[in-house]
C-alpha cells in the first residue's frame, strides 16, 4: 500500500466534507434568521390583530422550528470541527511519512536523565515518543510515557498488547475518529484532577437527614404558600417562603461553590468524553485487552452524558436571574447537588477506570498507528531464558527508511558481551541506540525496525551520554562513575538485562582508562548480563583471547577512497583497522600532510 497516497486521499475526502459543511452552515444560518423574523412577525400580528389564534399557532410553530434549526446548526458546527481535525490528522501522517515532525506533543515534559531515557532519545523533539505519540489528552500522553519508562516484562502481557496493537492497526477509521474526538477536548481542557478529587470525596449530603428533609419539604412548602396566597389574595406567604428558601440555600453556599467549581471546569468536555465512549462501544473487538476496555466502559457513555446534563443544569446558577428565581422556588443549588451526589454514589468507583481506559486506548492507538505506518517492521518474538537478541535487518526507527543501513546482530546465545571498535562517525553510538530502542519497542508490544527480531524481555541500562553540573558540582567523569555504579548495583539485583556503554572512563588518562575498562568488562561478564561496549581503545579488544567463550569483537570500518572518507555503517566481526582522525586533520590542514612541511594555511579556504 502507498501510505502517502492513502493519507492524501483521506485528507482530500475530509477537506471536501468540510467545504460541504461550510455551505450547509452558511445557508442554514440564513434560514434560521428568516424563520426567526417570521416567528417574530407572527407574534406581532397576534397582538396587533387581537384574537388571531391561527397566527399565534403559526408563530409558536415557527419558534419551535427555530429552536430545532439552532440545534441542527450546533450539530453541524461540531461535525465541521471533527472533519477539520480529521483533515489535519491525515496531513500530519503524510508529514511524518515524509520525515517531518508531528504536530502532536513531543513529550518534552517527560524528559529525564534517569536510566536510558536521555541516552536513547525517548522524549523531546524528534524523539521516539514524538514519532509514536497519537494521544490528544494529557493523561493519554502520560500513559504512553509510562509505557516507555516502565515497559512490560511479562511475555504474556507483551503478547496480549501486541495482539491489541495489531487489531487496532487495521482499524484506521476508528483510530482517526477517536483521535479527532479526543482533540476536541483541547478547546476546553478537562480538569481531570478536580473531577477525580470530587468523586473521591465521601458524600456528606446523601447521608444527611436534615439535607434530605429541607430539599423536599421547602419546595413543597412553597407550593402550599402559592395555594394560601390564592385563597388569601395576598403574596405574603409566597414572599415569606421565597426568602426562607433563599436563606437556607445560603447556609450551604460555600460547600455548594466548591462542588460547582470541581464540575464546571469539565462541563465543556464531558459530552466529548461521552462521545469517545460511545465510539468505543460501537466497535467490535476480538482481542482480550480491547474487549476488557469495552466491557469496563459499557456504561460510560450514558453515565457521562447524564453527568454532562446535570453539570449544565448546575451552570444555570451563574445566571443571576435564574439563580434567584429557582433558588427561591425550589432550592435549585441543593437539588443540583443532590443529583450530582447521587450520580457519584452510583459511579465513583467507575470514573477512575473510565478515564484510565481512555488513556490506555490512546497509548494503544499510538502504537497501532506506528505499526500501520511501518508495514515492513516486524512484531518481535519473546522468549524466556538468559538475556539474548537475534535480529536480521536491524535498523533505527528514527532514521528515515531511505537512509537506514540494516545489520544482522545476535548476542547472548554464545557471546554475552561485545566490544565494538571503529573510527569517529562510523556508526558505533547509533548502533548501540538501535539495539536499545528496538528492545524497548519489543517490551512495549510494538513492532521493531527489523526483518526478524527475537529477544528476551530484558531490563535496559545505558551510559552513552554524560554531562557535568555546575549546580550540583558534579564533573563529567564523576557523573559517569555514578551511572556505572547504579548500573552495577541494578545488575546485582537483576542480571537479566542489556547494558549499553559508549566510551567509558573518558575523563582519565589512557593507562588508567584501559585498566578500569578491563576490570569493568570482567565485572559485567561475571554478572551475566548481555552488553555492548563501544570504544576507540583497541587494546581493550585483546580481552577476547582471555574470554573467548563469552566476549567477542565487532567493528565499523571507515573507507578512504580517492582522498575521500566514506562509511558503509555495516557491522563486521573483528577489530577496526582504519583511522580517520589523522586523515581528516590533514585534509582540513590542521596538521601537515605526509612528506610536506608544515605551512600556515589560509583559513578562508579551509573546509
Amino acid at each position: 500500500m502507498d501510505l502517502i497516497a492513502f493519507y492524501t486521499q483521506r485528507q482530500q475526502h475530509f477537506q471536501e466534507q468540510t467545504e460541504q459543511l461550510n455551505r450547509r452552515i452558511f445557508w442554514l444560518g440564513w434560514l434560521r434568521l428568516l424563520v426567526f423574523i417570521a416567528a417574530g412577525t407572527a407574534v406581532w400580528l397576534f397582538f396587533a390583530q387581537g384574537n388571531a389564534i391561527g397566527v399565534l399557532v403559526v408563530g409558536i410553530a415557527l419558534l419551535i422550528l427555530f429552536l430545532a434549526l439552532v440545534k441542527w446548526h450546533i450539530r453541524l458546527f461540531e461535525q465541521r470541527e471533527l472533519t477539520r481535525h480529521l483533515t489535519r490528522i491525515n496531513e500530519n501522517e503524510c508529514a511524518v511519512l515524509h520525515g517531518e515532525a508531528s504536530y502532536l506533543s513531543d513529550g518534552s515534559a517527560f524528559q529525564s536523565t534517569e536510566s536510558y531515557l536521555a541516552d536513547l532519545d525517548i522524549f523531546g523533539h524528534r524523539s521516539l515518543f514524538h514519532l509514536l505519540n497519537r494521544a490528544a489528552t494529557p493523561p493519554g500522553e502520560a500513559r504512553l510515557a509510562t509505557c516507555l519508562r516502565q515497559p512490560l516484562r511479562d511475555i504474556a502481557a507483551i503478547q496480549a498488547q501486541q495482539s491489541a496493537v495489531t487489531e487496532l492497526a487495521s482499524q484506521t477509521d476508528f483510530r482517526q475518529q477517536f483521535l479527532a474526538r479526543a482533540l476536541r477536548t483541547r478547546r476546553h481542557p478537562p480538569n481531570y484532577q478536580g473531577l477525580l478529587a470530587w468523586s473521591d470525596r465521601p458524600s456528606e449530603w446523601l447521608n444527611s437527614r436534615r439535607f434530605q428533609v429541607l430539599r423536599i419539604a421547602l419546595p413543597l412548602l412553597f407550593l402550599l404558600a402559592l395555594l394560601a396566597a390564592a385563597l388569601m389574595h395576598s403574596l405574603t406567604p409566597v414572599v415569606g417562603v421565597f426568602i426562607l428558601n433563599f436563606a437556607v440555600s445560603g447556609t450551604y453556599g460555600q460547600r455548594v461553590n466548591r462542588i460547582h467549581a470541581a464540575i464546571s471546569d469539565n462541563v465543556e468536555s464531558l459530552s466529548t468524553l461521552a462521545d469517545l465512549f460511545q465510539l468505543v462501544n460501537m466497535q467490535t473487538f476480538e482481542t482480550d485487552i480491547l474487549r476488557r476496555i469495552q466491557s469496563e466502559t459499557a456504561e460510560a457513555h450514558q453515565q457521562l452524558a447524564r453527568l454532562d446534563r446535570i453539570a449544565r443544569f448546575f451552570d444555570q446558577r451563574l445566571n443571576i436571574v435564574v439563580y434567584v428565581l429557582l433558588t427561591g422556588l425550589m432550592l435549585y443549588d441543593l437539588q443540583c447537588v443532590f443529583w450530582l451526589e447521587k450520580w457519584k454514589w452510583h459511579n465513583k468507583n467507575k470514573l477512575h477506570r473510565w478515564l484510565a481506559s481512555i488513556s490506555e486506548l490512546e497509548m494503544l492507538h499510538s502504537l497501532a498507528t506506528f505499526r500501520f505506518n511501518n508495514p515492513d517492521f516486524v512484531l518481535p518474538e519473546l522468549h524466556e531464558g538468559a538475556p539474548f537478541i537475534a535480529a536480521t535487518g536491524l535498523a533505527h526507527p528514527l532514521i528515515p527508511a531511505s537512509e537506514r543501513v540494516c545489520n544482522d546482530f545476535s548476542i547472548g546465545k554464545k557471546q554475552r558481551l561485545y566490544i565494538i571498535t571503529g573510527s569517529n562517525m562510523s556508526g558505533k553510538s547509533t548502533f548501540l541506540r538501535t539495539v536499545g530502542v528496538n528492545v524497548l519497542l519489543a517490551r512495549c508490544g510494538a513492532p521493531v525496525c527489523a526483518i526478524r527480531f527475537a529477544c528476551s524481555p530484558m531490563a535496559i541500562h545505558t551510559s552513552l551520554r554524560q554531562s557535568d553540573s555546575l549546580q550540583d558540582q558534579v564533573s563529567l567523569f564523576y557523573a559517569e562513575l555514578r551511572r556505572l555504579q547504579t548500573i552495577l548495583q541494578s545488575l546485582e539485583q537483576d542480571a537479566h538485562a542489556l547494558v549499553l556503554l559508549d566510551e567509558v572512563l573518558r575523563g582519565t588518562n589512557s593507562d588508567d582508562k584501559l585498566y578500569g575498562s578491563q576490570q569493568l568488562v570482567r565485572r559485567l561478564l561475571s554478572l551475566g548480563a548481555a552488553g555492548l561496549l563501544a570504544t576507540h581503545d583497541i587494546e581493550l579488544a585483546k580481552l577476547e583471547t582471555e574470554f573467548s567463550d563469552t566476549l567477542g569483537n565487532l567493528c565499523f570500518e571507515s573507507i578512504i577512497t580517492d582522498d575521500e572518507l566514506l562509511f558503509d555503517y555495516k557491522l563486521k566481526t573483528g577489530v577496526a583497522q582504519n583511522r580517520n582522525a589523522t586523515f581528516l586533520m590533514r585534509k582540513m590542514n590542521i596538521i601537515p600532510k605526509d612528506g610536506m612541511p608544515h605551512q600556515q594555511t589560509d583559513l578562508k579556504h579551509t573546509t
